[in-house]
């Protein structure tokens, strides 16, 4: 017997708010790792013109999004919540190709194993 489309999307929606929730439960809990406040600094003191200069080693295309965020806020979680979404997108992307690949089932379990 096949679940019914209500079950399934229930069941994907518990799956999405695990993920979530085990990557925000203690996100601002510990401190800064050594990359994690090489970003951070270089997020504060960005400027496109740095970009060419041979003494940067950052990928540019994710310093400069960090940089508006930290416009925005601030904050050990602040700093960390875009990994955190990024994480979650993780997890529907692996709901995605599971069911692409296998049908809802396995869509389901990666998005499991994946959260």
């Amino acid at each position: 017997m096949r679940p019914s489309r209500g079950f399934r999307w229930s069941a994907a929606g518990i799956v999405f708010a695990a993920a979530l929730f085990l990557r925000l439960w203690g996100l601002g809990k510990l401190s800064l790792w050594y990359d994690e406040a090489m970003y951070a600094v270089l997020a504060r003191e960005f400027s496109w013109r740095l970009v060419g200069a041979p003494y940067i080693l950052v990928e540019p295309l994710f310093v400069a999004p960090l940089a508006w965020w930290v416009k925005l806020g601030g904050g050990v979680a602040w700093l960390r919540l875009p990994e955190v979404l990024a994480g979650v997108l993780s997890v529907v992307a692996a709901y995605g190709a599971g069911r692409t690949a296998g049908g809802p089932r396995a869509g389901f379990f990666s998005a499991a194993l994946a959260a």
